[in-house]
């Protein structure tokens, strides 16, 4: 009798178990620089004008938890690199030592294509470029010219066996002009169009989209997202991340009859990291994807959304940071004053409460 429950079991397991890994994808918010950041980053003596003299050590240590056992782990990078000459708002240029950092801490792809990308110019674009592929790091969203974005759009990549495609695109530049020969990934149908159907025609198991879109400071999508989200979702794209309005969005979670998940749009993450103070600008979100294989099908579940808050040089630590609202909640992370953990969840369930 032992033995036919044994087998029984066994036999459930099969069926009911994945027969492949579980893939994990976590995207974040826009990680971002501004004046006030580079100077509680300055290390205490060094010269302002080099790389080096900037700690980011402390930026996301409490993400740990989140990111490991994470397959692909993906954030808006929403700034130029530069060797020197580094500036905040309103034309970012920050020190290499900030993209190092992120990478270090477990993000592994960075969205490039937003509307600061060109705010150095030529210049600028060619020394971030070189920032990326100088260190072997990934990105997406902007290319040295058409041969290479020919090669490199969409960005495509094999992990645990699930083929895995990312669309990047951003609304605009701020006005400044492209330099030749660089190109930025524009919203432009006639190109997404030509995108998607590459990944399809490369057998891509899950192609997402990364958007910079929305307007800023606005809780809720506008008209503008919810047509390009119409859009993709016509062209057959099922997982739309967005980002730019630099606080939390609503978001769309569509199941099937069986009530496994077929669809997933996040207008907005809001930021990851910034000095902005305005309404809910503190306040960001994490959403992690997973994925699975049953008989060749490709099948979403649940997706998870954590919900994170930055904090600022003096209130846990000596530099900003980014932490898990539900580490301040649990005690795991202790503000030093009490006004600062109120402010917080005076936000987190303004928010909350309206989902």
């Amino acid at each position: 009798m032992t033995w036919l429950l044994l087998i029984f079991q066994f036999y459930l397991g099969s069926i009911f178990t994945p027969r492949a890994d579980t893939l994990k994808l976590v995207f974040a918010g826009d990680i971002m620089q501004h004046k006030e950041q580079l100077s509680a980053a300055l290390i205490k003596g060094r010269s302002p004008g080099k790389s080096s003299s900037y700690d980011y050590s402390e930026y996301f240590t409490h993400l740990k938890k989140i990111l490991s056992g994470a397959d692909l782990r993906v954030a808006n990078m929403e700034t130029t690199f530069s060797g020197g000459e580094f500036s905040g708002y309103p034309t970012f240029a920050s020190p290499e030592s900030l993209l190092e950092e992120s990478f270090k801490s477990g993000f592994n792809l960075f969205l490039t294509a937003n509307n600061h990308i060109c705010d150095k110019g030529k210049r600028g674009l060619e020394y971030t470029i070189s920032a990326y592929e100088k260190r072997g790091i990934p990105y997406t969203g902007i290319s040295k010219d058409s041969a290479t974005r020919s090669g490199t759009n969409p960005y495509i990549t094999t992990i645990k066996g699930f083929k895995i495609a990312i669309l990047n695109y951003t609304y605009g530049t701020n006005g400044i002009k492209v330099p030749q020969p660089y190109l930025v990934n524009l919203l432009d149908s006639t190109k997404i169009e030509e995108d998607v159907r590459s990944a399809q025609s490369a057998n891509c198991d899950i192609i997402i989209a990364a958007v910079h879109w929305g307007s800023e400071y606005v809780l809720q999508h506008n008209l503008h997202q919810k047509r390009w989200n119409n859009l993709f979702r016509r062209l057959g794209v099922r997982y739309i991340i967005g980002s730019h309005p630099h606080v939390p969005q609503d978001y769309i979670i569509e199941r099937d009859k069986d009530g496994r998940g077929e669809a997933v749009t996040i207008f907005s993450l809001g930021n990851l990291i910034s000095n902005m103070s305005a309404p809910y600008t503190r306040l960001g979100m994490i959403v992690t994807l997973k994925f699975t294989k049953r008989e060749g099908e490709v099948i979403l579940l649940e997706p998870q959304l954590d919900y994170v808050w930055t904090t600022r040089p003096g209130e846990i630590g000596s530099n900003y940071s980014v932490v898990p609202v539900n580490s301040f909640r649990e005690g795991s992370v202790s503000y030093r004053s009490k006004a600062h953990f109120d402010n917080m969840m005076k936000y987190y369930t303004g928010f909350t409460n309206d989902r």
